[in-house]
């Protein structure tokens, strides 16, 4: 838990990706609610909302409702 909120927010997408994502030709979809992503990285919705929407303007990933769709998730590894 040493990791700051945009870090665990990143390991949990990273291991939700190797687990249930869903590789397309775009990336890795996730469907997963910001609650969840919030529960899972011990941080408030709202973080999870500021983060995401930092790295959907940094290009690494696409917004959904319900759903995420990882672009670069190597990218995620610098956010670490």
């Amino acid at each position: 838990m040493s990791d700051d909120a945009s870090g665990r927010i990143a390991s949990l997408l990273l291991s939700l990706a190797c687990g249930i994502g869903q590789a397309g030709p775009d990336g890795v979809e996730i469907r997963v609610a910001n609650e969840d992503l919030a529960a899972g990285a011990n941080v408030t919705p709202f973080t999870v909302s500021r983060v995401l929407s930092t790295w959907q303007r940094e290009g690494i990933l696409k917004k959904g409702r319900g759903s995420l769709l990882l672009q670069k998730p190597e990218l995620l590894m610098d956010s670490k």
